[in-house]
């Protein structure tokens, strides 16, 4: 799922984990030794998802998925912002100023990486209110030509999606579907509001946001299970275990 991947790389930039362990004066930042974090796996991290929102622009336009992301950026930066000055307030005391204290020179490497990733989802902000600033006006080849100078120039060929011959499902099967590829696990797991979740679950699906609020509160008035045959008749014949 394209929409996820995308979040899913949002949250890679903008998650901040910090665990100390002052015996050992060592700091872990999202599981990883913060002397061995390189910097430039956000800017490979921020190119992939700059490459997967273009696809995603082309393949479904919709300017309600950019207002989920950017809310997202803008409450990580909002987050960032609060976590950086608290640790430059840190460092201003006495106690830290020593060049060879340990734990000053892991508050200012925790500064330079939080510092780091506010300025590549500021970069991402903008990018995407100006997106949403003329989404209206916006030319078929305007994507197009961000994809060609962010990706590797393959270029995908547009066809009209052919369903014959697979089962139309419902709203309950296709959630059922998504329950059994571990899709709505990742979902529920998302570090992110309630209400992005339900966005995010309504684009994904193509249903409507009440729907998905129902789906994922587990409130969804399923259907009898004589009429929630297509899938599993499916499933059978094609031989697919899940």
């Amino acid at each position: 799922m394209n929409v996820i991947e995308i979040q899913n790389l949002i949250n890679q930039i903008g998650n901040l984990e910090i665990k100390f362990n002052e015996n050992k004066q060592e700091c872990l930042v999202n599981g990883e030794n913060i002397f061995k974090i390189n910097k430039n796996i956000f800017e490979v991290i921020r190119d992939e998802y700059r490459q997967k929102l273009t696809t995603q622009l082309n393949q479904k336009s919709d300017s309600n998925l950019l207002v989920v992301f950017l809310d997202e950026i803008s409450n990580f930066i909002q987050n960032l912002n609060s976590s950086y000055h608290s640790y430059r307030i840190k460092l201003s005391e006495s106690k830290y100023k020593n060049i060879n204290c340990e734990l000053g020179k892991i508050f200012i490497k925790i500064c330079q990486i939080i510092d780091f990733k506010i300025g590549i989802l500021e970069e991402m902000k903008n990018d995407l209110e100006t997106k949403l600033k003329y989404f209206e006006y916006k030319l078929e080849s305007d994507f197009n030509q961000d994809h060609l100078q962010n990706s590797s120039r393959i270029e995908i060929e547009e066809v009209e999606l052919d369903l014959k011959g697979l089962p139309k499902l419902n709203v309950s099967e296709r959630y059922k579907l998504l329950k059994l590829l571990n899709i709505v696990e990742i979902f529920k797991n998302l570090e992110i509001e309630k209400k992005s979740k339900f966005k995010l679950l309504a684009l994904t699906m193509g249903i409507s946001l009440d729907n998905a609020r129902h789906l994922l509160s587990d409130s969804y008035k399923i259907t009898s299970e004589s009429e929630n045959k297509s899938l599993d008749n499916f499933l059978a014949k094609e031989n697919i275990k899940l």
